[in-house]
């Protein structure tokens, strides 16, 4: 009649094998997730230096052709996303060799792209998907994976 009550060491470890199983599945997803998530990021700071630039561009009928010259501070030309998961730069300032201020016999920069590159010890450097995010001044939405090739998951 004396009926111990409890689990047996066999159910307790069915029990933890279970879940180990179902943490293994969803850990993933969830790190996937929280790396969606924070792409917003990168969008955030590319829409915030778009909206500078044309704010430049409207002072000065020329994009800036570098972020030193856009944030008046000299010799930067790399600065952190809002959540320091990204490095913004502006590339592919067009036509080559324009100038930022137009002067007599100077060419306007009549085109840009900024691009948000994951940073290095983040884990967003984990995101293969889109590893780079783009956005030139006609407001084209680029990304590049991890290998460099041209993706549109991104956005």
């Amino acid at each position: 009649m004396n009926k111990n009550k409890g689990f047996t060491l066999i159910e307790l470890m069915i029990t933890v094998a279970i879940l180990a199983i179902l943490a293994s599945i969803a850990y993933p997803s969830y790190v996937e997730q929280v790396r969606k998530s924070k792409r917003t990021d990168a969008k955030t700071a590319l829409y915030k230096i778009a909206q500078q630039q044309e704010e430049y561009f409207i002072q000065n009928m020329s994009y800036a052709a570098d972020l030193a010259t856009l944030h008046n501070n000299p010799g930067v030309n790399t600065i952190d996303s809002p959540e320091q998961q990204y490095d913004i730069t502006i590339s592919a300032v067009a036509p080559a060799g324009c100038d930022s201020v137009i002067g007599a016999g100077l060419t306007a920069c009549v085109a840009y792209t900024a691009t948000a590159t994951a940073k290095v010890g983040t884990g967003q450097r984990g995101d293969k998907a889109c590893r780079t995010l783009s956005l030139d001044n006609l407001s084209r939405e680029t990304s590049t994976n991890d290998s460099g090739v041209a993706t549109n998951v991104c956005w």
